[in-house]
């Protein structure tokens, strides 16, 4: 079996929600070091089969969609993980959620509840966000460094109308990610990227029987200006993925 894409996720322990998980003793789980070198092993593995990194968690092989996305800065992620240039997700089913322009929605958490909305001819929609201006730029850089390890902050802020000197609130955090060779300064350039000193992978929500949107269109390319410097996660590939941080 070879497919052409696949994605490797950490197992997530939440037996308070996840009835048959209370009978997995949480003391034989692996810890954290451990599950960063099971991820480094998968991951070692898969790129020696010819598969490529696709952000944090996903693999593909080079002719398949997420391998050109990313080539061509067109990568994007969302709550099911790394999509192409998919835009709009409308989730279908109990818990699952959704991203329009506007913010994030999610359906009610629990089966008869879903059910009893939708049997109504309800929306089955039980919360939602709306994206305020500093989301969406807080957003855009964060899903720039989950698809590609490295963010240009002052051309994001610029693309957004904002300006960068909102974020140097991060910097004191930020220094701590760069002295523990998580991250890097790199002259001229906007943000950050990293190692494998924080966690390897990132969660998605899992999401029943969820359907993708997707609009084709041009990226956005980043803007003239730029800042003294930049963030780039440390380190070469293949390694573990890193965990993104937003920096200034």
């Amino acid at each position: 079996m070879r497919p052409d894409r696949l994605a490797l996720f950490g197992y997530s322990h939440i037996p308070s929600q996840i009835k048959n998980q209370r009978l997995i003793e949480a003391k034989f789980l692996p810890h954290i070091a451990a599950r960063a070198e099971q991820h480094a092993a998968a991951a070692v593995t898969l790129v020696a089969a010819g598969y490529r990194e696709i952000g944090l968690d996903h693999f593909a092989l080079p002719h398949d969609e997420l391998a050109l996305a990313q080539e061509t800065g067109r990568l994007r992620r969302n709550s099911l993980g790394s999509a192409d240039t998919c835009r709009t997700l409308i989730g279908f089913g109990a818990s699952a959620i959704g991203r329009i322009g506007q913010g994030y929605v999610q359906n009610e958490v629990t089966r008869d509840f879903y059910i009893r909305h939708i049997a109504a001819g309800r929306l089955a929609t039980s919360k939602g966000h709306r994206l305020t201006d500093d989301d969406r730029v807080r957003a855009a850089i964060i899903e720039r460094l989950m698809c590609d390890f490295e963010a240009d902050v002052p051309a994001i802020c610029v693309a957004h109308g904002s300006d960068p000197i909102r974020l140097r609130g991060s910097d004191e955090r930020l220094a701590m990610l760069a002295k523990d060779g998580i991250v890097d300064r790199v002259p001229r350039r906007g943000v950050a990227g990293g190692t494998a000193a924080g966690l390897p992978w990132s969660g998605s929500p899992s999401l029943g029987g969820s359907r993708r949107q997707c609009s084709r269109g041009t990226r956005h390319e980043p803007g003239a200006q730029r800042s003294s410097d930049a963030l780039v996660f440390a380190g070469s590939q293949p390694a573990p993925p890193p965990i993104a941080s937003v920096a200034r």
